[in-house]
């Protein structure tokens, strides 16, 4: 490294990194959530659903029981992301997975790539969520 400087940033990245995170969308979130001075969130919580399935959500808030899901449009809009399945049979699925969620007491709330990129309107999102700030 050329630096102290230098090998103590490259450090930090690498003790901030997990490869817990399901996409770009969720990492950069995470990241924007550190610089807002947020309560770090548990990455894929799992939830047992009625049917005895694992679902998981991208983040998890313990102390405030909310889950935030990082949504990108893609997985209800690509085709070929779509295993066969019709957009409403996505869209449908995916309701019926957060309402079992909540069913177990626990807030939700979604942020598109939109709102995460909008500094400030991320930290609106996650304040009305009632995530705390450091």
């Amino acid at each position: 490294m050329p630096s102290k400087a230098a090998y103590n940033r490259a450090v930090a990245v690498v003790e901030f990194a997990s490869g817990l995170s399901g996409s770009a969308g969720e990492s950069i979130s995470r990241v924007r959530m550190a610089q807002l001075g947020f309560t770090a969130p548990e990455l894929q919580h799992c939830f047992t659903l009625r049917d005895g399935r694992d679902a998981f959500v991208d983040f998890w808030f313990a102390r405030q029981r909310k889950a935030g899901e990082f949504d990108g449009r893609a997985k209800y809009l690509r085709q070929d992301w779509a295993g066969g399945k019709s957009i409403e049979q996505r869209i449908v699925e995916e309701k019926d997975r957060e309402d079992q969620i909540r069913a177990q007491a626990v807030g939700f709330f979604r942020w598109t790539w939109s709102e995460m990129m909008d500094l400030r309107g991320f930290e609106r999102l996650l304040r009305q969520a009632g995530i705390p700030q450091k």
